[in-house]
Order: structure tokens, then C-alpha cells, then sequence
């Protein structure tokens, strides 16, 4: 570890007001606070001296203080204990030492120094590796010495910086029973020789807090802290066709092929094309539906500005995605400066470090916009309000990571779409959606998605991409997406097919590539077509389970993927190092191919029972399997469904919304003790559920060997859904009798007779799974079914 400052004192006084104890050493005071009773926020003021808190902190959190907590300030050391943790403050010199309810040691601050101004240090005990810190750098662009593809998630340390080209940060480190948060606007974090210490912080005053738990317990933590991801629209859970190089024309024939073809997809998203960029005074910010003084193009968008194309689109189905630079180009093609860079530089809007460059898609000198600045903020928003109105109201936000060699801001992106999220709440009730090039801690409130940056195809690139997700997912960022498919270059049918195998189970599936690269999946072939096709339709089958986590990431910021240490931490070392499958949910498992003509996969499944998703065959966990698949038409994705899993799921539609979903069907597999599932709804738009606009129910399952017991508790919210009745498909038992509500059900002949009517009742019958028993119920109230063998 880096040789740091000395440490605090000894104690000199100390207060206790409610929750809050103050305690001063010299001049300098820390203030401690339990804020939930698994998290301790300590805040040392050096000489007394307090700074503005940064924007990993959430800054409408309002910090407890009436969490009950026991402190005993007459011993020594000072005991502050609650039900969740034990947290030990010797008094000459002033150290803290944090434990388990079981009184387990975790972290300690050594007695030579712990924290100190600008940084901290504790001494940790038996921790096991360490997660968060950083992401996984695109090849080619790691600069960090701490980063070694080899550890895939785990972290010896590394720099807290955002990052370039879908690189990540977070002032936090975690195991698989702790974590540590900092506030802190970048600095360095080391992790060797028993000691964590993070150094550099950007405030000369720390403040830092200490998360007992397991790693989603971590997680719910840093969120409550840090702030909660605004739920995205449901649509965004289904297929993205990105592209650059189109026209108002190619996009509709496009469109016009999915829907034919009968391909689902929700959202088109186009590149500098829609924009009249350089063309005119505010031409960054505007349609190319005509021409301005020294267009750059033609006019590739006729009906855009209108709002006539948007609304087309719409009417298939289709949501628009638009794209946005953080710069703008300073003069017109006479040399002339713009009214907007006119404006910007009067109003000091660009960075003052920064000359004028010359920008790639223009060639005129540009210059960036530091959004950092709230009249920034609100200038830029100003000039994007016709585009939104006419249809542009979703954000992909590029190149705000770094400029040549020199990265932007920390907070760069994030302030850019801060100003795209804020501005667009102003005007309306409609949820906000977005993807960025890279990612620092608190960035998530402000409907922000990151996307792996401009890889390129092949296999090894593909591959890659999984470690970066799952050391996204760890830095708080639950909304990660990648260029299926790859940026640069094109990719064969093998890997096209596998790559669309693979985003069909990452948080946003989207794909796109370079100028005129097409990733529509007929471009590939019949073969790589009908995979392409199966993998969007098994996520449209989906919609329902992946929503439920879209709330989860809400709630706790644990989305829809999870690295496997997440839900198996006491298994942590096999799961703390496999980087190349993951929870999908807490229910399935899924580790795609990604290596070509690969023909057998090693694959790991954790403790317990899992069953195979389309084979059906049944392993015993706690091993490696090896799994068979076919190279030849690459149609295979291991899945697998853990046992007790409740898996919702509806039948494939284009679009969401395309029908009222009214019948969801829910696969049960059940285990000898309860589990649960909580179902979520809601309009999928709008922002209502922050006013309890929702539907959510609690489903849970149980098999005591003759009968097995379902569940459906008395939904909560007061969102009113299509849904009317669940089809529960009960696996492992042909049942010779089935209750509702303790009285004896109607039996039906079979399946088709059984959903021919809104009746409920039951039939049996037999599927890859083997003997299954159907039972239909109505879903928007409370019951309970019993099926006996």
C-alpha cells in the first residue's frame, strides 16, 4: 500500500444526539451516523472543515437518524451495535473497526492511521476478492496497471475514473460480506497486503460508508446512497435496430422487413443521419429535413421536423432513438462563427482548457460543451425541444468520454444526459431512456444506460464483452448494452448468430456497426436469420420476468443480470471467478457460445438443481458440466432454470403493446421449501409508479412430496393491468386431483379446452420437462391451489 498521512488522535470529547455521535480529536471532528442498520456513514472533518458533497452521493437523500442502534460511549472502545453489524471505536488513538452481527471481524483501521485528509485505509480480514472499483477496458484502451483480464471481475485496486469506449467506475469496493463507498469525484483505490486503501480522494474532508452484507445487500446499499435507476420504459426490454448510414426511406423499408418477416422490434435508433449536423446556426440539434447554408448532406429525413415520420414509425410500433454529441461546430462554412458558439462562448459554456479541433463529420473546428455547468445544461436541452416534440425522445449520447487522448470529466456523460433526463421530465410524464460510452457512480439517477463502446466483430471481441458487462453491473450500473454484432467491421453468420444469442440476455439488446455496416439478421443468412429470430423471441417470451427485475433495478439497482457470486457468495470460489455465464434473474442461468465451431462448453453450475431450459434434462449442481452443442447451426443456448424457480412469461408479440397481454403463463418448479416470486406491471411509460400507479404480487411454490402448494398473494398498487388469468404449469406431477381456494376444481380434457374459456380448472399433460399439470386461475386476486399426486 501507498505510504499515507498519519491518522486521527486520540479522542478528546464526544456527543451523542439521537442517532448521531460526534467525537473530536484535535481540531478535527467525525461525525457517525447508523443511516440503516447494516451501514455506518462516518465523516471526518479536518480541523472541522466540511466540503459540498459530489454527485456520487444522491443529493435527495436524507440521512437518518432515528435508526434504532445501541451506543455505548462509557467503554473503550465506543460500542455502536445494531441487529445487523457491531461497529468498534477505540479511543487512543481514535480507529474504527467494523464487524458482523456474529461479531466477525471485517474491517479495521489500522493503529499507524486510518482515515486521513483526502483518503482512507482499513486492514481487512479473510474477505475473499474484492469487486466494483473499475470496469473491464476495451483491448487497447487500459491504462490502469491494477487491470489483468485474468482476475475478470475481481480487483486488486485501480483508478476511479469513468473512463473511454464503455469503461466504468465507482469509488466502491466489495466483497462477498462488505462494502466501502467514498465519496469521491475520482482518486486511486490499492487492495494488497491485508490493507484497502483508497487515496487521492477529490475532497479534502472524507466521507465514506460502511455496507454489511452480502453482495446484493451491498448493492441495495450503494443505491439508497448513491440513488435509485428510474425505471425504463418497457419497450426498451425488447430488440434495437441502430444504424449509421440511412435514410427516411431505408429506415421505413427496414422496418417494413421486420414486420414481414415477423421479426419482433421496438426501437430504431439512428446515427448522424437524422441531424442537419454544421448546416446552420443550430443544426446539431435539428432534423435533416432541409438543407442549411453548407449542408453536409442531403436531405435524408423529408418528414422528420414534421413529427409525421415519427408518428409512421410509431404506428408499427417502432420508438426513435436519436443521436447527440456533447460538442458543436463553431463556424459555418464561411468561416463565420455560429449564433450558437457565439452564445456558448459568452456564456463560458466550453471547457477552458480545451482549443478548438477539427470535427470529424463536419471538418470545421468544434469545440465541447461542459455540462457540468446548469445554464449549459439547460441551453443545450432548449435547442432539443423541437426534436423531441417531433418524435426524437430517447438519447444516445457518444463521445463524451474523451476527446483524442484526454479524457472529459468524470461526470461528463452524466451531466449530459442529466440535462436530457431533467429537460425532458419538465415537459411530461413520459419515461426518459438512454445509453453512454462509459459510466461513473451516480450517473444511474438520471435514466442512464451504458454501452461497451465501438468493439470489433469476431469471436475474441465478443467474448470480451461479457466481463465487461458483469464488471459494469458491479459498479451500480444495472443498464448495460454492447454493438451486437461489433462496430468495426463485418461479422461472419457464426458469430452474428452467436452474438445475437448472447444480447438476448443482456440487460438492453440492440445492435448496430460502422457506416453502411447492416445488422439486420437477413443480411447473414437463412441459417444465422432463424437463430437471430428465436433468441429476440425467447426475450419477447420473457417480457414479464425481465420486468420484474426492471423494478428490481429500481429498488436495489441489482437489474436483470448478475454476475453468479451475486446470488452464490458463500460459493465464491468458483463463482467469484467465472466471467463467461450469469444469472439472468435469480431464476436462470445462461452461458452462451462464444467461441467459433465450439461443439462442447464447459459450464459451471452452482449448488442445487437445475434443469435444462430446452432440453429438459436435470443436473445436480456444484460442478463443472460439459455440454454439448452444435457448431453447425449454432441454434443451441445453454440455459438453464433453477430449482424453485416461478418463471412468468407471455406469447410473442412484434411490439410491446401490440395486444393487451391478458393470459400470462407461469412455469413453476417447485422445491421442498417455499420460494417466491413478485410479479410487476405497470403502464410501462409513464412515471405513475412513483405515485404507487403499479401491480405487484407475491407468487410462491412449495413441494412436500404429495402435493405441491402455489400461491398468489392480494396484489398491491393501483395500477389496474390487461392481465386476467395465469396459466400455472405445475412440472413434476401428473395430479389425480386439484383444489382452488380449497375447493375441488373442474378437470378438462386437455390444454386447448382448458384455454378455450376463461373457466378455471386444470387438465394434465406431458412436455420436455416431463409430466406437467395445467391449472388456470384468475390472476388479479388471491389464491391458493393445491395439486396432489
Amino acid at each position: 500500500p501507498k505510504q499515507s498521512p498519519p491518522g486521527v488522535g486520540n479522542l478528546q470529547s464526544l456527543a451523542v444526539s439521537g442517532g448521531t455521535l460526534t467525537l473530536r480529536a484535535g481540531g478535527d471532528t467525525l461525525i457517525v451516523q447508523v443511516v440503516e442498520p447494516n451501514i455506518l456513514r462516518v465523516h471526518y472533518r479536518p480541523q472541522g472543515q466540511a466540503s459540498p458533497p459530489t454527485p456520487v452521493l444522491d443529493p435527495s437523500r436524507l440521512w437518518r437518524d432515528d435508526i434504532p442502534a445501541k451506543i455505548d460511549t462509557n467503554s473503550d472502545p465506543i460500542v455502536i451495535s445494531t441487529d445487523r453489524m457491531i461497529v468498534k471505536i477505540s479511543k487512543k488513538p481514535l480507529r474504527f473497526a467494523i464487524y458482523d452481527a456474529a461479531n466477525r471481524l471485517l474491517l479495521e483501521e489500522p493503529k499507524e492511521g486510518g482515515v486521513y485528509g483526502g483518503g482512507l485505509r482499513f486492514a481487512y480480514k479473510n474477505s475473499g476478492p474484492f469487486f466494483g472499483i473499475e470496469g473491464t477496458s476495451m483491448p487497447g484502451n487500459n491504462v490502469d496497471p491494477h487491470q489483468d483480464i485474468r482476475t475478470g471481475m475481481r480487483r486488486s485496486g485501480g483508478a476511479l475514473r469513468a473512463g473511454r469506449q464503455g469503461d466504468g467506475g465507482a469509488p466502491l469496493a466489495y466483497t462477498t460480506t462488505y462494502g466501502l463507498l467514498v465519496d469521491s469525484d475520482g482518486g486511486e483505490c490499492d487492495i494488497s497486503d491485508g490493507m484497502l486503501q483508497f487515496s487521492g480522494g477529490s475532497r479534502s474532508d472524507v466521507e465514506y460508508f460502511a455496507i454489511v452484507g452480502d453482495p446484493k445487500t451491498v448493492l441495495k446499499g450503494v443505491a439508497d446512497i448513491s440513488g435509485h435507476s428510474p425505471m425504463m420504459p418497457k419497450w426498451t426490454l425488447g430488440f434495437m435496430n441502430s444504424q449509421w448510414g440511412t435514410t427516411q426511406s431505408e429506415v421505413t423499408q427496414i422496418v417494413a422487413s421486420y414486420r414481414t418477416k415477423r421479426i419482433p422490434i421496438d426501437g430504431f435508433i439512428l446515427d448522424f443521419d437524422w441531424k442537419a449536423w454544421g448546416e446552420d446556426d443550430y443544426g446539431e440539434w435539428r432534423w435533416n429535413s432541409t438543407s442549411g447554408t453548407g449542408n453536409v448532406h442531403s436531405n435524408k429525413y423529408p418528414d422528420g421536423a414534421s413529427g409525421k415520420f415519427a408518428q409512421e414509425m410509431l404506428g408499427q410500433g417502432i420508438k426513435l432513438v436519436g443521436i447527440f454529441k456533447p460538442r458543436i461546430v463553431l463556424r459555418n462554412p464561411n468561416g463565420e462563427l455560429t449564433a450558437a458558439a457565439k452564445y456558448a462562448y459568452d456564456h463560458k459554456f466550453f471547457f477552458e482548457w480545451e482549443q478548438p479541433y477539427e470535427e470529424y463529420f463536419s471538418k470545421r473546428p468544434a469545440l465541447d460543451i461542459d455540462f457540468s455547468k446548469p445554464a449549459a445544461r439547460a441551453w443545450f436541452w432548449e435547442h432539443m425541444i423541437p426534436a423531441y416534440r417531433s418524435g426524437i425522445q430517447y438519447f444516445w449520447n457518444d463521445e463524451a468520454d474523451s476527446i483524442g487522448n484526454t479524457f472529459f470529466p468524470n461526470y461528463q456523460h452524466a451531466n449530459m444526459q442529466r440535462a436530457m433526463y431533467e429537460g425532458a421530465r419538465s415537459l411530461g410524464n413520459q419515461r426518459v431512456w438512454s445509453i453512454s460510452r462509459n459510466f461513473y457512480l451516480g450517473a444511474q439517477r438520471y435514466a442512464y444506460g451504458e454501452w461497451s463502446g465501438d468493439e470489433r466483430t469476431g469471436f475474441s471481441s465478443m467474448a470480451w464483452q461479457a466481463p465487461r458487462m458483469l464488471s459494469t453491473v458491479n459498479l451500480g450500473e444495472p443498464h448495460w448494452s454492447m454493438d451486437t454484432g461489433g462496430f468495426g467491421g463485418h461479422p461472419s453468420a457464426e458469430n452474428y448468430a452467436r452474438w445475437m444469442e448472447f444480447a438476448a440476455f443482456v440487460p438492453i439488446m440492440r445492435v448496430h456497426g460502422d457506416l453502411n455496416e447492416h445488422r439486420q439478421p437477413w443480411v447473414y443468412g437463412a441459417q444465422a436469420e432463424a437463430d437471430a429470430k428465436a433468441a429476440i423471441e425467447l426475450r419477447y417470451r420473457l417480457t414479464p420476468y425481465m420486468y420484474a427485475y426492471e423494478r428490481q433495478a429500481h429498488e436495489s439497482d441489482a437489474g436483470i443480470v448478475r454476475p453468479l457470486f451475486w446470488d452464490f457468495p458463500e460459493d465464491s470460489t468458483h463463482t467469484a471467478y467465472i466471467t463467461d455465464e450469469w444469472m439472468f434473474g435469480d431464476e436462470l442461468l445462461v452461458a452462451p457460445i462464444l467461441i467459433e465451431g465450439q461443439a462442447h462448453r464447459s459450464i459451471y453450475l452452482p449448488q442445487g438443481q437445475w434443469v435444462d431450459y430446452f432440453r429438459g434434462q436435470r443436473y445436480e449442481g456444484g460442478k463443472f458440466i460439459t455440454y454439448s452443442v452444435d457448431p453447425e447451426t449454432w441454434a443451441d443456448i445453454p440455459l438453464f432454470i433453477r430449482e424453485g424457480t416461478i418463471l412468468p412469461t407471455e406469447d410473442v408479440q412484434q411490439y410491446a403493446g401490440e395486444h393487451p397481454v391478458t393470459r400470462v403463463y407461469l412455469d413453476v418448479f417447485p422445491a421442498k421449501t417455499e420460494t417466491s416470486f413478485t410479479y410487476y406491471d405497470d403502464d410501462g411509460m409513464t412515471y405513475d409508479y412513483e405515485k404507487g400507479a403499479f401491480y405487484q404480487q407475491r407468487l410462491a411454490a412449495s413441494d412436500n412430496g404429495t402435493t405441491i402448494h402455489f400461491d398468489s398473494d392480494a396484489p398491491t398498487g393501483s395500477y389496474t393491468p390487461a392481465l386476467q388469468e395465469y396459466e400455472i404449469r405445475l412440472h413434476g406431477i401428473k395430479a389425480h386431483a386439484v383444489t382452488i381456494d380449497g375447493a375441488e376444481s373442474k378437470s378438462f380434457a386437455d390444454r386447448t379446452e382448458l384455454e378455450s374459456g376463461a373457466a378455471e380448472g386444470w387438465t394434465t399433460g406431458n412436455d420436455r420437462y416431463g409430466d406437467v399439470t395445467f391449472v388456470q386461475v384468475r390472476a388479479t386476486t388471491a389464491k391458493h391451489v393445491a395439486a396432489s399426486r
